[in-house]
Parts: structure tokens; sequence; C-alpha cells
């Protein structure tokens, strides 16, 4: 089934959280607009009537093209990219967890702020880390490389649905406030934090995992040594 099957590459894991924005889109306006009548009426006025009757479930259209819009604006725009940009997630966790790792075991013991610029972690993460550690051509093994993306990807997929649960539960209570409803929410979102961290977690050591294979080749060693040298930032410092 495809909500089990690790992606293999970049494309594979934009299609999975795609799916799965649909996928939970779908489920959250349905148990919202079954909680509420309003709700359904505000669903059933946007779908012009339209419905749909499924195993005995009453689903009207705007159920089903919501979610499915969700999907198609997910995989054309890369929704969860945006959002990364937004909150500066990849760029922290590159600095961190890939860069200044690879700037140590390269032996600089100290890292500036120089050393950290956005221009210098993009060529570090693509001259030190990518080369080797790319999903179609890689020069490591390729197991740590999927799953380093398949956490990643749930990743994504749990902050997509933080984002749609919020909206969504923005709505309803509207419709239907109430301070349980509210805490219901928030203790959602809370659980979902909690399970992004440990998905975080998860990452960060196959992160590891991959640049202790990039390194523990010699030859590879030495030619990030000398790739880094050649930065002028880091060249200036020496």
């Amino acid at each position: 089934m495809w909500i089990f099957k690790s992606p293999n590459d970049y494309s594979e894991m934009v299609e999975k959280i795609a799916k799965c924005s649909f996928a939970i889109s779908l489920v959250l306006l349905y148990i919202l607009s079954c909680a509420n009548e309003d709700y359904y009426a505000f669903l059933s006025e946007i779908s012009f009537g339209g419905e749909y009757e499924f195993a005995k479930i009453k689903i009207n259209l705007a159920t089903l093209f919501l979610p499915l819009l969700v999907g198609i604006l997910e995989h054309m725009f890369k929704l969860h990219d945006k959002m990364s940009d937004l909150l500066g997630i990849r760029t922290r966790y590159e600095k961190k967890y890939i860069v200044m790792p690879i700037l140590r075991e390269s032996g600089f013991t100290k890292v500036s702020d120089e050393m950290l610029k956005k221009d210098v972690c993009k060529r570090i993460m693509s001259k030190c880390f990518y080369k080797y550690a790319s999903s179609t051509q890689p020069a490591i093994d390729k197991h740590s490389i999927v799953l380093t993306l398949n956490e990643w990807c749930w990743y994504w997929i749990v902050l997509d649905t933080m984002l749609l649960t919020t909206v969504t539960g923005f709505f309803f209570l509207i419709f239907k406030w109430s301070l349980k409803n509210l805490l219901l929410i928030i203790g959602a979102l809370s659980a979902m934090c909690i399970l992004l961290f440990l998905v975080k977690r998860q990452t960060v050591k196959y992160t590891q995992y991959e640049i202790e294979a990039i390194y523990s080749d010699k030859e590879r060693k030495n030619e990030i040594k000398k790739e880094i040298k050649q930065i002028p930032v880091i060249k200036d410092a020496l």
C-alpha cells in the first residue's frame, strides 16, 4: 500500500505527501461535517447540491473536490517546501545537523558565523553532502539515504496535517464554538507537535549515518577537505 511504501527519491516523496494531504483533508472534512449540521450545510451549499453515496456513507461534492484541490496544490507547488522556507526549517536543519558536523569532521573545531552563511552552506550541501548522498546517484549505501528520505516525508506529512487541522478546525469553531472543541483542537495539535519532534529525532539519527558513511572512505574525506578549503570565507580564515 502506497502509504507504507518508502520513497526512493524526491519525486516519489512529493507524490506520497500529496496523496496524504488529499486523504487527511478528506477525513477531516468528513468528520467535521458529521459533527456539525451547519458545517455540513455549508459544504453542501458550495457543492451546488452534488452528493455521492459510498458504502451507505453520504459525501457531498465539496468533501471530495476540496481535498483533491489540496492534493493537487501540494503536488504542483510543493507546499511543504513553501512552509519550510517560511519557517526556516530545512535551512536550520542543514546548518546544525549537516554543515556543522561536516566542518568538524574536516578538522574545524571552531565554526564561525561566517562559515555558516547561506552561500557557504549551499556550497557545502552541494559539493560535500549531496554529491555523495544523492538519491539518484549515491556514492554511499542507498539504504541510509532512503531511511532519511522516508523520515523527511513523514515530517512534512505531519506538518501538513497540522496546517490542515488548524484551518479546518478554525472554520469548525466558527460554526460550533465551545471551549471543549477548542481544547480538542489544541490537544490534537499538541499531540502532532510531539510526533513531529519524534520524527525529527529519527531524521537526525539517519542523517548522522549518512555523514558517517561519507567520511568512512578516506579518499572522500580528503576530497571534502580540499573542497571546503577552496571556499573563499574558509580559505581566508586558514
